[in-house]
């Protein structure tokens, strides 16, 4: 196992991580600008000082019924390769080191395309890897343009996105 440094947090108990690097703040969770016509798991655009960054909620993509925001939420902003993206999370658990699996037998239990990409663990807890690159491009489908009240114009993928993993076989890994 390799040891990186990781933003840990969890989502209706299943706890993920993104790699530190990646993060950009840690926010409240806050009222966000619907979009018509928005993909599965695209909450909303959320202004963060006069920026439009898109929120996310992979909770469906983890197995997990929609759930509704609440103020105890908070937004995990990454750098996805495109700009600024947000996570829409439960609670931030831990930041620092994470043991990480690096086998091919861990990173084929992942569909090429998921959300997820590797497995570690925190705490005595499993620990699914979240690639930030994969908010925004896991969409299949057409692409919707959104200009913010700054001007600034942002494409929104549309489509459904899927975990592509399977857990009992994540927990064997390790």
């Amino acid at each position: 196992m390799i040891e990186e440094a990781y933003v840990v947090f969890e989502i209706d108990g299943q706890s993920c991580a993104v790699p530190l690097g990646s993060v950009r703040r840690i926010v409240r969770a806050a009222a966000l600008s619907p979009v018509p016509d928005a993909p599965s798991g695209l909450l909303g655009l959320l202004n963060l000082h006069g920026r439009l960054v898109p929120i996310f909620d992979v909770r469906l993509s983890l197995g997990y019924p929609p759930k509704p925001l609440s103020p105890a939420d908070r937004f995990v902003i990454v750098n996805n390769g495109m700009g600024s993206a947000g996570i829409r999370v439960d609670e931030v658990c831990h930041i620092g080191k994470v043991e990480t699996e690096s086998t091919d037998q861990c990173r084929r239990l992942f569909e090429p395309h998921s959300l997820f990409g590797a497995v570690g663990q925190c705490d005595g807890k499993t620990v699914l890897l979240m690639d930030p690159a994969s908010l925004g491009k896991k969409a299949h489908g057409s692409v919707k343009a959104v200009k913010g009240n700054n001007g600034e114009v942002m494409n929104l993928t549309h489509g459904e996105a899927s975990s592509g993993y399977d857990r009992e076989a994540v927990e064997a890994c390790l």
